[in-house]
């Protein structure tokens, strides 16, 4: 059956550091245990410049773990990926215990949380969790227990270095040299245009066991899951995912690819019709869809092809779609406003536009990094218009 007609690079704006295909096709190899080096001719004798690809595609770990893998490898290379495999390990042996403490506490105050996301995904389908890399972990509270939760990382020591109407960022305290992050969520997304993806009540009641993580653990269903995760990434492919400081665009990451891949390889034919249904329902068939494609063409994942059809069928016309994979600057900015609850999350959403973060300014304008901040507002206000008249147009034109 014929593809979607979409096009990855159309989001994914820094293919060059994401690598081209043979670095790509070499990467995903040594990532199985089946590449040796040089794979190609096109790959560098120093493989200098495959460092910053396999830090984009988080894959140190992955390559590192099969015995041999690296032999044969240039030694400066080399030695870069085990001291990152082992950090990468350290990181997740020591946020493990972090939060496991955390849920521990939730548990005995009666509070429950689920796990969401990245973490959801790395103790339920990796073979070890340390292979799915990310800086945090996060989790979905009820809104009503907002307070007590608040209350236990208090106690825990947490401190809270965010905050949001409809997120909250607290940070463990040291564990072994690193500050353990976790976002603390009342909805499935802190952008009020994506609240339709699940409501939190739901799910809490399509929870599943994390055995993976601890006994008291419990995770969004791998449904649910996946199509959070299926967000999440082409969200990055829009708004940037930071890679050792610097922002770079695009969300076919190789480890975020193989985690697909994990995830769909365990579905049952209930779930595939369930996530065919909720995508439909709710408006991001065709953000799944890629993610599904960028899946099959790294890691051979069979999708249904009942499945496929009915995504490809429905476009890319659904809310959230249209939102994520076409929406300007002032369209994202309308919708959030529209779909936002109350006057608190309005503000957050005004917050966010008119008063970006610095950080995120001066990297999304590079040529205007040591004007003062004032400026680097002021062009992106300037922007609005120009935004505004091209929705404008677009929906007149279609």
């Amino acid at each position: 059956m014929a593809r979607a007609p979409h096009r990855f690079d159309d989001f994914d704006h820094d293919l060059e550091f994401q690598g081209g295909p043979d670095s790509r096709t070499f990467l995903r190899d040594a990532m199985l245990g089946a590449a040796t080096w040089p794979s190609t001719e096109n790959l560098e004798s120093d493989g200098a410049r495959l460092w910053p690809i396999i830090q984009f595609h988080g894959c140190a770990l992955a390559i590192a773990q099969h015995r041999g893998s690296l032999a044969g490898w240039p030694e400066a290379l080399a030695g870069r990926i085990r001291d990152e495999a082992r950090l990468q390990a350290v990181w997740e042996a020591t946020h493990k215990a972090a939060l496991k403490k955390l849920l521990s506490a939730m548990a005995d105050a009666d509070l429950e949380l689920l796990v969401i996301k990245g973490t959801a995904i790395a103790y339920d389908v990796f073979p070890d969790p340390a292979l799915r890399r990310r800086g945090d972990t996060d989790l979905l509270a009820r809104p009503r227990d907002a307070n007590a939760v608040r209350q236990v990382l208090r106690e825990l020591d947490c401190q809270r270095v965010a905050q949001m109407s409809l997120q909250e960022d607290w940070r463990f305290p040291p564990q072994a040299g690193f500050h353990h992050l976790f976002d603390l969520h009342w909805q499935a997304s802190s952008a009020p245009g994506l609240r339709g993806l699940y409501e939190a009540e739901e799910a809490f009641l399509r929870s599943v066991k994390l055995p993976g993580l601890s006994d008291q653990a419990r995770a969004t269903d791998p449904v649910l899951t996946f199509m959070s995760d299926a967000l999440n990434q082409a969200m990055h492919s829009v708004a940037g995912y930071l890679v050792d400081g610097e922002v770079k665009r695009g969300g076919h990451r190789l480890i975020w690819s193989y985690g697909t891949y994990l995830q769909a390889s365990r579905f049952t034919d209930t779930q595939w019709s369930q996530l065919r249904d909720l995508c439909c329902e709710r408006g991001l068939a065709q953000i799944c869809l890629r993610s599904l494609d960028r899946a099959e063409d790294d890691f051979g994942t069979c999708v249904p092809e009942s499945i496929r059809a009915a995504l490809v069928r429905e476009g890319d016309s659904g809310e959230i779609d249209r939102f994520v994979l076409h929406a300007g600057t002032w369209e994202r900015f309308r919708f959030n406003f529209g779909h936002a609850a109350n006057w608190a999350q309005r503000v957050d959403v005004l917050r966010a536009n008119l008063f970006s973060n610095e950080d995120f300014l001066r990297r999304k304008y590079p040529d205007m990094a040591s004007m003062p901040l004032a400026l680097l507002r002021l062009r992106r206000l300037s922007q609005a218009p120009l935004s505004l008249v091209k929705s404008i147009t677009g929906r007149r034109s279609a």
